[in-house]
């Protein structure tokens, strides 16, 4: 897949994140059949267009990675957070549909 493509690929995936809900990184990867795991998507998502909602794909744990603003965009989407920082991955991870 070339790496216009598969920035497509994840871009496509990421608007589908409902507000009020995170996916990780590995999950979109896993879900486009790559199983070298999330840093590919990761590095994609720092080229996101504006109608992708970047600040819903997290790392796998519910860290947020170092964008400023992501914490507060999810807040205001409903995403809580633990008292740890992190996104409460149970309530809030995507499940695909």
């Amino acid at each position: 897949m070339s790496d216009s493509n598969f920035r497509r690929s994840v871009f496509e995936i990421a608007r589908h994140i409902p507000r009020g809900k995170v996916a990780s990184y590995g999950q979109i990867a896993a879900m486009m059949g790559y199983i070298q795991g999330g840093r590919p998507v990761g590095a994609a998502m720092r080229h996101a267009p504006g109608d992708v909602p970047w600040q819903r794909v997290v790392r796998n744990d519910g860290s947020l990675g170092c964008v400023e603003g992501q914490r507060a965009l999810l807040l205001r989407e409903g995403v809580n957070l633990l008292p740890s920082g992190k996104i409460d991955m149970k309530k809030h991870r995507w499940n695909g549909k």
